[in-house]
């Protein structure tokens, strides 16, 4: 049998025992007939083998054909992907951190046939990603997670302007449903580009275990009380552990929030570090009131010796301790401060208004404060720019902001911080309601913003530790920064 054909052809065994295909291909001895029939079968064998090969490569070209078409199809069903740029915060709560709150990312994916992909990066990472993928044409990314302090006129380069999405498929509520302040940070050069996402204020924590070891009631009701109180709750307890009447994020990142909140207790809502039309208003009596407080709580022992080494999580964990009477952070850190499994002082901790100077309570009770922000905006390089605009609303939807704040996502959502189910998960809420209605940002945006940040942080902790001049060394700061901006 000839094992090329596939056994389709019988040819018979010659008397030399040469009959196989090798054996064919020769000539064998035998004499003219027989070699006359040697050349025949191979004509025949030659015949075939065109023939199969042709049909083979019928079958082939069929096959690719079928594979090409197949391929094609499987194209048009691939499921869409949309990437994210953002801290690891802001994929937690979308997807329902620790089960309390719908996963929004699955939601989205089952309805759009998409993946979301989330790369996630510390908060100055993802800013310095914006201005190094912003500028290309095409991009991987869609949506960018941007700061305040960071929306500057650039962003006109990087992102599109989304008045033309609002229009056409708006988000309910907006912008009415959102503080003016808040909406308002996000227009650049008269058009919207960016919409909140995750958004809270400053106030005032209390420690009630430790008032009440003191015998004292709170909340405080001027700026001019904070000294005092502060004062009287710091003390040594019976097992030798010294309790501190004051503290905040000291580290020259993040001073300048905390900076700007107090600062404000005496100078209401128009005090800035930077004005909003960048000039420098360090040496303002507000802003040397509050460095001069610190300096003087600092040299009596009133704060933690170390806390110019404090970021957000080591001034937190002293309050949660039960080490600090105040401090001052965001108001909506009551599932943080009071959640048995972390904190000592559980059910302890209370957050107020920023109190006023009694000379500006004809203004209102309490100062504006301070707000955070962080944005979404859409990449000008996205390839995929109507499904990125439908993954913004649907975050931006009230349902999906009470979701995220089941997880610990501050809401920007006015309605939602009055929702009744939101108010169980954050009994503060009602005070983050009043205070984020006049909250203002800490920060004009300009490309050097970090930069004059680090100068007037390293300037306050001289004259805080080192007991310089708060008059001088504020001087020389603005002295620095003026050259930094626009």
């Amino acid at each position: 049998m000839v094992e090329g054909l596939r056994g389709r052809f019988l040819i018979p065994p010659s008397k030399t025992g040469r009959g196989t295909v090798e054996g064919v291909n020769k000539i064998p001895r035998g004499g003219k007939a027989m070699r006359e029939n040697c050349s025949k079968r191979r004509r025949l064998l030659g015949k075939l083998n065109r023939r199969e090969f042709l049909k083979k490569m019928a079958i082939s070209a069929a096959a690719i054909s079928t594979l090409g078409s197949l391929n094609f199809t499987a194209e048009g069903k691939e499921r869409k992907k949309l990437i994210l740029v953002g801290h690891r915060v802001h994929q937690a709560v979308a997807m329902g951190a620790e089960g309390k709150g719908k996963n929004l990312i699955t939601l989205f994916e089952q309805k759009y046939n998409a993946d979301i992909i989330y790369h996630t990066y510390p908060p100055a990472e993802v800013q310095e990603k914006l201005f190094r993928i912003g500028p290309l044409s095409r991009t991987e990314e869609d949506i960018f997670h941007v700061l305040q302090s960071r929306t500057i006129p650039v962003l006109t380069k990087f992102l599109v302007p989304l008045d033309p999405y609002l229009k056409n498929k708006p988000i309910e509520g907006w912008p009415e449903d959102w503080p003016k302040p808040m909406v308002e940070s996000g227009i650049i050069e008269g058009k919207v580009y960016l919409i909140p996402v995750r958004a809270g204020c400053w106030g005032i924590w209390y420690n009630q275990r430790i008032f009440k070891e003191r015998g004292m009631t709170f909340l405080l009701k001027t700026a001019e009380e904070l000294y005092g109180t502060a004062k009287a709750c710091t003390f040594v307890r019976p097992d030798g552990e010294k309790v501190y009447g004051w503290s905040i994020r000291g580290v020259k990142g993040e001073l300048f929030e905390p900076l700007v909140a107090m600062a404000r207790m005496w100078g209401g809502d128009h005090t800035h570090l930077i004005t909003p039309d960048f000039k420098v208003a360090l040496t303002e009596p507000p802003v040397l009131e509050a460095v001069s407080l610190l300096q003087k709580m600092f040299k009596e022992g009133i704060t933690p010796p170390d806390m110019f080494t404090y970021s957000y999580a080591e001034n937190v964990k002293m309050f949660q301790e039960g080490r600090v009477a105040l401090t001052l952070e965001p108001t909506n850190y009551w599932p943080t401060f009071n959640d048995p499994k972390a904190s000592k002082i559980a059910g302890e901790a209370v957050p107020g208004l920023m109190p006023i100077s009694k000379k500006l309570k004809h203004i209102r009770d309490f100062s504006n404060g301070a707000m955070f922000l962080w944005f979404q905006g859409i990449l000008r390089g996205s390839q995929r720019k109507d499904l990125a605009w439908e993954y913004i609303r649907h975050l931006a939807a009230r349902e999906s902001h009470l979701e995220m704040a089941k997880s610990g996502n501050p809401p920007p959502r006015l309605s939602v911080l009055a929702d009744p189910e939101y108010i169980k998960i954050d009994p503060a809420a009602e005070i983050t309601l009043k205070q984020i209605e006049v909250a203002k940002p800490p920060m004009p945006a300009f490309p050097n913003v970090q930069q004059a940040l680090d100068i007037i942080g390293e300037s306050v902790q001289n004259v805080v530790v080192h007991g310089k001049s708060a008059e001088d060394e504020m001087k020389k700061a603005s002295e620095k920064i003026k050259p930094l901006l626009p």
